[in-house]
């Protein structure tokens, strides 16, 4: 089970698309955070998966879902965030940015959908 919040909002945005992208709500029971590796320009947070998660394959084995933008005082200028889809299975996000960004969990950001057509929904925290 996902632990983090911000884990959890960026998730939430990224797959409200199309209803391919919906479908890949099923596997977040069998998410677990495995790693946290800070970059100094951005994050990267790697899963693990729990028994029967094979059941909640998604339609393509390979995916990047993008178009959602982090924004906090923490950081300077806007991260880009993706979640990456490997082996048809949520594998891990990837926040990148341009500018230094904190070795630590963001508390205070807001999350923004940025895709063409996509509903705007934003989460501040």
């Amino acid at each position: 089970m996902i632990q983090s919040r911000i884990v959890t909002d960026i998730l939430e945005l990224a797959l409200d698309g199309d209803e391919a992208d919906r479908l890949l709500y099923a596997q977040l029971p069998f998410l677990q955070e495995d790693d946290y590796e800070y970059t100094g320009y951005g994050l990267f947070i790697s899963f693990t998966h729990t028994a029967g998660i094979m059941q909640h394959k998604y339609v393509k084995s390979q995916a990047r879902l993008n178009g959602v933008e982090l924004v906090s005082k923490k950081v300077e200028g806007v991260a880009q965030v993706d979640v990456v889809i490997a082996d048809y299975l949520i594998k891990y996000i990837e926040i990148s940015m341009v500018e230094h960004y904190p070795n630590h969990e963001l508390q205070e950001y807001t999350l923004t959908q940025t895709w063409i057509g996509s509903p705007g929904r934003q989460i501040t925290r």
